[in-house]
């Protein structure tokens, strides 16, 4: 493969959100010749640390929002380095492989490597806050939510004037769905050392026009399309989205919270043009209290990179939220949870969301998986201490609302859960004795037998609970109670074929599994996922 075409090739890749396979591509090629070792060590660098923060956002090692920094920074220093081969370098000297403007990391950031400063950025002097004033556009005083574009910075030969499609855009999809935002243009006069070098700059200038978003970026003609990035800030937000955490109540219903996500309210979106405005603009519907608009916007929206997707699965979670649509809502965490599956807070609302839908197995899955990462997490504890209480067990249940209370002493709904977890444990000792005291008595007698078997599950007595339902079946083999008590133990205990002995046995004798399945809520998920 020529070089030209190598170069076409990775840009492609780039431009899929395919970062990774360009990488490899670009090592490739240059492992050929011996002239670009240079740059083979770069880019080898570079694969690395992508793939090692690939690794670690798995294992949850490092945040999302740290690992899509590493990933913008890797993604841009790729283009640089296709920019100096083109160029006819064949080595990539430091200066030169700087990004062009100027990304600023928190020097506790895990992994991130220190220092991508461009010299280009370094040289231009910062807007002050009287320049900047000076070049804010008007903005109407009927808008409600302002949005500041910059002239993009400009690769290649061909200029695109992305913020100009941008502006277009936004204004068309402001009229459409009745959103009073005004959308201008940074009036830097087509000169560069204008244009803000970072994020940090362009917020300082939004701020000092008083928008609500600035957005900046990137473009690159090619001969079959173009390379976008764009950088957007909300201000006035805070550093993160105000989400809702839910939770479940001491009347086993949903609650919600307001939670401070880690979705932070910056980012950069690479590829469709058109799903980025998507996505901004369901951002600022979403902020404008309209939960309508922004379901159909961030529904319509289908970025390509990871961090985007994640934003958008969460605020249109809690769009549906909003509107009463808790499916919906659940099926968004789900998407969220199939591209990140250790976001903690889809796991902590798709559980609370699954609880409340009787999906007791898919609530407990979730909670586990967040407390493999965040074993201290009292809120998780106390949801999963609550579910096992609701499906009866007592003894683990009470083990997570011992470590809940430990953590937070003072929190009103695990001293109710706690309190709940006390009588109903009472009440199931109170039963066995009694039903221990009516068997020796009457050894016969059938019910007893099947309320000391229950008891006993309860409980986690789960030998007494077993010889107990035995106890009842030699009487009554067929005693329906006895049989789903035998179903619920054995399932608990993963011992799928001793349920299936016991369910074919009903059914020989003319019981059907819906009938079996119906007895309990319980009593379905554990025949539905466990056998």
């Amino acid at each position: 493969m020529d070089k030209a075409t190598l170069i076409e090739s990775v840009k492609s890749q780039i431009r899929e959100a395919k970062t990774e396979s360009a990488l490899e591509s670009l090592l490739a090629w240059l492992a050929t010749n011996k002239d670009y070792q240079t740059m083979h060590r770069t880019v080898l660098q570079l694969l690395s640390q992508w793939q090692k923060t690939k690794q670690d956002e798995v294992l949850g090692i490092i945040s999302f929002d740290n690992a899509r920094l590493i990933y913008n920074q890797t993604t841009h220093q790729a283009l640089m380095m296709l920019e100096q081969l083109e160029k006819g370098a064949t080595s990539t000297p430091a200066a030169r492989m700087q990004p062009r403007w100027l990304w600023l990391v928190a020097a506790a950031m895990l992994l991130v490597v220190a220092g991508f400063f461009l010299v280009q950025t370094l040289q231009k002097p910062a807007a002050t806050t009287a320049q900047a004033s000076d070049k804010c556009p008007p903005y109407s005083t009927d808008a409600v939510f302002n949005i500041l574009l910059f002239r993009f910075q400009h690769f290649g030969e061909r200029k695109l004037s992305t913020h100009q499609a941008l502006r277009r855009r936004l204004e068309q999809l402001g009229q459409r769905y009745g959103i009073p935002a005004g959308v201008g243009i940074y009036n830097d006069q087509d000169d560069d050392n204008q244009l803000p070098g970072s994020l940090t700059q362009a917020s300082k200038i939004g701020n000092n026009c008083g928008v609500h978003l600035v957005i900046m970026g990137t473009e690159e003609s090619q001969q079959e399309g173009a390379i976008i990035t764009i950088q957007y800030q909300f201000l006035r937000m805070g550093e993160q989205f105000a989400l809702s955490r839910l939770r479940i109540t001491e009347r086993e219903e949903v609650d919600t919270i307001t939670s401070i996500s880690s979705i932070t309210t910056q980012g950069a979106i690479t590829g469709s043009i058109e799903q980025a405005i998507l996505l901004l603009f369901g951002v600022v519907a979403f902020e404008n209290k309209q939960p309508e608009t922004a379901i159909e916007l961030l529904q319509s929206a289908q970025p390509a990179d990871s961090a985007s997707t994640l934003l958008r699965g969460m605020l249109l979670a809690e769009s549906h939220l909003a509107v009463d649509q808790p499916e919906k809502a659940l099926e968004s965490y789900s998407e969220v949870l199939e591209k990140h599956p250790n976001y903690a807070l889809a796991l902590n609302n798709r559980a609370a969301l699954a609880f409340q839908q009787g999906n007791y197995d898919l609530s407990l899955r979730d909670l586990d998986t967040q407390l493999q990462t965040r074993p201290d997490d009292p809120s998780a504890r106390t949801m999963r201490g609550t579910i096992y209480m609701k499906i009866n067990r007592l003894e683990t249940a009470r083990k997570d609302l011992e470590t809940a209370r430990k953590l937070r002493p003072d929190d009103p709904l695990i001293r109710k859960q706690w309190q709940q977890l006390e009588f109903k444990t009472e009440e199931q000792q109170r039963i066995r004795e009694e039903a221990q005291e009516q068997v020796r008595i009457n050894p016969n007698d059938v019910q007893a037998f099947n309320r000391l078997a229950s008891a006993s599950k309860n409980l986690e007595d789960f030998s007494t609970a077993i010889r107990a339902a035995e106890s009842a079946l030699q009487h009554e083999p067929l005693n329906l109670e006895a049989n789903t008590t035998l179903i619920e133990l054995y399932a608990t205990l993963q011992r799928p074929e001793k349920v299936q002995e016991v369910i074919r046995r009903l059914e020989k004798s003319g019981v059907s599994r819906s009938e079996i399945l119906r007895q309990t809520p319980a009593t379905r998920q554990l025949i539905e996922n466990k056998q």
